[in-house]
Order: structure tokens, then sequence, then C-alpha cells
């Protein structure tokens, strides 16, 4: 059985073990919107490099047909 100092380092533990567990999750939450707004800026990149990939082909094959 355990005794009331046991007792009490275990509460405390738990307790510090709760906090971590807090500060974790919040971590976790920022670093998902992080990684979704991140993700969000790499689609728009993307889409204008195939827009201006696609401007410059016009202008290679325009130059090809000349």
């Amino acid at each position: 059985m355990l005794t009331n100092p046991e007792l009490k380092a275990l509460e405390e533990k738990f307790d510090q073990l709760q906090k971590l567990y807090q500060v974790a999750c919040e971590d976790n939450a920022k670093l998902r919107k992080l990684l979704a707004d991140e993700q969000s800026a790499n689609c728009r990149l993307q889409e204008r490099v195939d827009l201006a990939a696609g401007r410059l082909q016009k202008l290679l094959d325009n130059l090809s047909e000349s």
C-alpha cells in the first residue's frame, strides 16, 4: 500500500504529466495549422509556376514557328 508521501509524489508526477500532455496537444494543433498554411502557400506557388511554364512554352512554340 502507498504511503501518504508516496501518494503525494505520484499525484505531483501525474499533474506534471497532464500539463506536459496539454502543452503537447497545443503544440500539435499549432503545428497542424502551420502545416496546412504552408501546404496552401505551396499550392498557390505551384499554380504560379505552372502558369509561368505554360506561358514560356507558348513563347517557345511561337519562336519555333517563326
